[in-house]
């Protein structure tokens, strides 16, 4: 046993090489069984043959170099070591000859790969000389100093040179056929040669510094083992060049090879500092030594690969971990992990698409089980192989016709193929490396899941907003039904409501109010619904300012209790109003929420109640919502934003105050919760304070485009007259005061006015005449004059709904600041208030919708301003309507069936570009606003409400043609 050790232990760098030269000869057999096994291959199978016998040399090289490492080489005598130094430099020098046959041969362009007259006498020539130089005695190698295992001298002859001469041209003409290759205009043969040339100059350079510097100029051999034994690396780095397609990063190859190697080194130097001092204990510790390896081998690898990151890739990091981390942006959104992907690949179009008839052809692919599909391996396939399967040809025609050069198929939990991942480099000559593909593979492995899931919750989506949009279309035919028994049965709308008298009427009309009222309510939540569906953030293009007070009130009245009772429990204080600059919808949202949390322990707390306070600051505004019911806890204070989370209410889904704090966060502001347990809870909703000159000069320019030039009629208190007409001021108007609400009408005849604006108490105690006003008394410009009304004292106009809105166009807010005045001024110009009375009389509209119901209601709102209606079932018909007849202004359905609104819009502005078309859609998302906006002038939201409705046919035929 202390023989074989010793023996072994002496000859370890002859075993080393015999091993090496053994697993290249194994190599060898099996590339060339792999060629016998291909019977299909394209290619002269002559093309590799060359190579095949490269390697064989090398193999018979390296063992050849053994023999110079052993015992055997003091063994036996100098000749038998001349002799296999003279077969070492035949084996090598043919090696280097058909190494630079298989470089010919795989950039030759003629057929069947045949030479140049210049490669063929090279390669004879290089043959000849290898064999005359080497068989010939004393021409090469004159005689060997054998001094030790592994230590000798080789005494070379006088005509040496020209053999290491030829082995050198050799090997410059071999790198130079590989430098074409690399300039070949496909990508995988320049990499193919990038490894082989690397594989090359690693050969040459060892060779160079160790055969020629160190032994022939500074006569040491020692080291002349290390030649052979790193020719392996040149076999494999050409043979993983020919068998591949696809391949590893030279970085990246070195991460994995030096730190498996620095891992190696950890463990073994202790083994051999053992054997260097003869420690008694070697076998026992060798036992815990191979323990200790096998369970901390993968965890000093983790913390050697880390370091070596750092200094092979500094801080871009491996492109294995670097795609494999992008799992936590998958984690939030597809499109998030797709965006990050793309960055770290270097992919300029890199997406994820889902499994359709549209991309059969890949998903035949992927049927045999493959896992991945590169375009050059596909290329390289049917390249090389003449009987490919005609699928296969399919397969590279799409992929080049889409421009892809990579899909990765992703699969669900039952495996089955739901979506693929297509991408391309953004430069298009370089590959996809297998650490990418690697990294790919893994990443999605995990990402598919969330993928998936994602899907599904589209889905989810797009069926509920379906659901919420196509609802619609009953709530439009509620609406017209409700309309048409206001109208026709009630008359609503006319002054007999009072003389009907009846209670039974009353009652009727009341649950019809609550009724209308209901249902502008739900298509609000729907909007809100189909929001939050789409998952953007709030859209801040519908903000305007609204009064917080206005709205609050507003919310209330159209909030449903289960009684009277609970309602009487609401408790509004009005006092410190302000404005601020957001959504009536989303604000009714915010506060239907609070009001419905706190109502739900109405009946467990019969003493608990709400109170809503208004508070007003320099730098906020803030609105207090308290309810004294059960209180909430500090722990779950700390949760109660987040989304799906509830305080246990079996209705509760806890989205609600989730939704709230995005609407908050919408308006520029914050929603927060102060709570004490057992006592109350207390919401406040925090609103930025509007900077707004308060100098007394209008600082909105719409409104001073509007109002400039117009006459206006005060009626009031001088004092109030006086800082109304300051109000006014910069707007180049014609103000007349009067406290003589009767006096300035009976000379309105001769002095007309565009508007006339009257104190809220004036209207009060001259009520009669202002009846008498618009029955005519007083001639019929004085009749069709808008009159708003102002409060000279804090009276909320908002609960005195009996005088107030009878013959006035609106309210002008003089109470509460610059801002406020001018919002109410806003809000009149927007609404077309300012115009005379019946301006829309006259005014013919087309109305063009697939439903029925629709065009009715649309109808029945606008023919009670006057106006004359024209309907058109499809976009045929409302061109043809628009033929014949003299249209004003067009309503627009987007999607009917035929041709859609945006299709039928196009070819009536190629009618008649000045036409004013507006969209109605149940959709107001991004993508189909914008479509609206490229070609129509506006948009209206279905389900229709009447001031909506009027409001932008006012503004369309009143107020652009005032502007203009």
């Amino acid at each position: 046993m202390a023989d074989l050790y010793q023996a072994v232990t002496t000859n370890v760098i002859a075993i080393f090489l015999i091993a090496i030269s053994a697993v290249i000869a194994v190599w060898t057999g099996y590339f060339a069984r792999f060629l016998h096994s291909k019977p299909s291959l394209s290619h002269d199978k002559r093309i590799y043959f060359p190579y095949i016998i490269y390697t064989s040399f090398i193999s018979l090289w390296i063992l050849s170099n053994a023999y110079f490492q052993s015992s055997l080489l003091i063994e036996r005598s100098d000749i038998v070591a001349v002799n296999i130094a003279l077969a070492a430099n035949i084996f090598s020098g043919l090696a280097f000859i058909f190494a630079y046959l298989f470089s010919c041969r795989i950039t030759s362009k003629k057929d069947n790969f045949s030479l140049t007259f210049t490669q063929k006498f090279l390669l004879y020539t290089s043959i000849i000389i290898t064999l005359v130089t080497n068989i010939i005695p004393r021409i090469n190698i004159t005689s060997i100093d054998i001094k030790a295992i592994g230590v000798f001298y080789i005494n070379f002859g006088e005509l040496s040179f020209i053999f290491f001469g030829m082995l050198i041209i050799i090997l410059l003409s071999t790198i130079i056929n590989l430098l074409i290759l690399h300039k070949n205009n496909t990508c995988i043969n320049r990499v193919k040669a990038k490894y082989m040339i690397t594989g090359i100059i690693a050969f040459i350079s060892s060779t160079f510094l160790i055969h020629f510097i160190a032994a022939v100029i500074f006569h040491d051999f020692t080291a002349a083992w290390l030649p052979p034994a790193l020719s392996v690396i040149e076999v494999f780095l050409i043979g993983y060049a020919l068998f591949n397609s696809r391949f590893y990063s030279l970085k990246y190859i070195t991460f994995i090879t030096s730190s498996t190697f620095i891992n190696i080194i950890f463990y073994t130097v202790p083994v051999i500092l053992l054997e260097l001092y003869h420690i008694k204990e070697t076998p026992f510790f060798l036992v815990l030594w191979t323990l200790i390896t096998g369970f901390f081998w993968h965890r000093t690898l983790r913390l050697v690969r880390i370091f070596a990151n750092k200094i092979i890739y500094h801080k871009k990091g491996n492109p294995v971990e670097n795609i494999t981390k992008i799992i936590s942006e998958f984690k939030i959104s597809t499109d998030l992990g797709i965006s990050k992907l793309n960055t770290v690949i270097h992919s300029n179009n890199g997406l994820i698409v889902q499994v359709s008839n549209k991309n059969q052809l890949l998903r035949d692919y992927f049927k045999t089980g493959r896992n991945i599909l590169l375009k050059q391996d596909l290329d390289a396939l049917l390249n090389d192989n003449a009987l490919a399967d005609n699928h296969l040809h399919l397969v590279s025609e799409q992929l080049h016709k889409i421009g892809v050069t990579l899909v990765v198929p992703i699969l669900d939990e039952s495996k089955k193929i739901t979506h693929f991942y297509i991408a391309s480099k953004e430069m298009s000559n370089v590959l996809f490396s297998c650490e990418e593909i690697m990294g790919l593979q893994r990443l999605f492995a995990r990402a598919n899941r969330f993928i998936n899931t994602e899907e599904k919750v589209r889905k989810s989506q797009v069926l509920a907003g379906s659901i919420a949009h196509e609802i619609r279309n009953p709530l439009s035919k509620i609406k017209y039904h409700f309309e048409k028994i206001d109208s026709d049965f009630l008359s609503a709308h006319k002054e007999s409501i009072n003389s009907l008298a009846t209670l039974e009427i009353e009652k009727i009309h009341q649950e019809l109010s609550e009724g209308k009222k209901a249902l502008q309510l739900g298509t609000k939540f729907i909007d809100v619904i189909l929001d939050e569906l789409r998952g953007s953030s709030i859209s801040t293009s519908f903000f305007q300012h609204y009064s917080a007070v206005s709205l609050t009130s507003q919310a209330l009245n159209d909030f449903s209790l289960y009684s009277e009772e609970h309602k009487k429990r609401i408790h509004l204080e009005t006092t410190n109003n302000f404005y601020f600059y957001g959504s009536d919808t989303l604000f009714s949202f915010v506060l239907f929420n609070l009001l419905k949390n706190a109502a739900y322990y109405f009946d467990t707390f019969p003493e608990s109640h709400i109170s809503i306070q208004f508070e007003k600051g320099l730098k906020h505004n803030k609105i207090h919502v308290r309810d004294t019911g059960p209180g909430i806890t500090e722990e779950q204070l700390e949760n109660l934003f987040d989304e799906f989370y509830s305080l246990g209410k079996v209705s509760g889904n806890g989205l609600g105050l989730a939704y709230c704090k995005k609407v908050m966060e919408s308006f520029s502001g914050s929603i927060s919760c102060h709570s004490i347990l057992g006592e109350f809870t207390e919401f406040t909703l925090t609103f930025p304070a509007s900077n707004i000159q308060s100098n007394g000069e209008l600082t909105n320019p719409r409104i001073k485009q509007h109002l400039s030039g117009q006459s206006c009629l005060i009626l009031s208190a001088s004092s109030l007259s006086k800082k109304l007409t300051e109000s006014f001021n910069g707007l180049n108007m014609d103000i007349e005061c009067s406290n003589d609400p009767y006096l300035s009408f009976t000379r309105l005849k001769d002095r007309p006015f565009n508007f006339i604006v009257i104190d809220h108490r004036l209207y009060i105690t001259h009520y009669d005449q202002i009846s008498m006003l618009r029955e005519g008394k007083y001639g019929y410009l004085a009749q069709i004059t808008p009159i708003f009304i102002f409060n000279s004292t804090s009276i909320n106009l908002n609960n005195d709904r009996i005088s107030v809105p009878k013959y006035t166009q609106g309210y002008i807010d003089t109470l509460n600041g610059a801002l406020a005045f001018e919002c109410s001024l806003e809000v009149i110009i927007n609404d077309a208030k300012f115009a005379p009375l019946g301006s829309l009389n006259d005014k013919t509209v087309l109305v063009v919708d697939d439903m029925h119901a629709n065009r009715l209601l649309v109808k029945a709102y606008l023919s009670k301003e006057g106006i004359n209606v024209i309907q058109a079932a499809s976009g045929y018909e409302a061109i043809e309507q628009v033929k014949k007849n003299n249209i004003d202004l067009i309503f627009m359905d987007i999607h009917m069936p035929g041709m859609n609104g945006i299709e039928t819009a196009k070819q009536l502005k190629e009618l008649d570009s000045t036409k004013p078309i507006i969209a109605v859609s149940g959709e107001y998302g991004e993508k189909t606003v914008s479509k609206i906006h490229e070609i129509m002038d506006d948009y209206i939201v279905k389900p229709i409400e009447k001031s909506t409705l009027v409001s932008l046919t006012s503004k369309w035929l009143i107020i652009n043609k005032v502007t203009n």
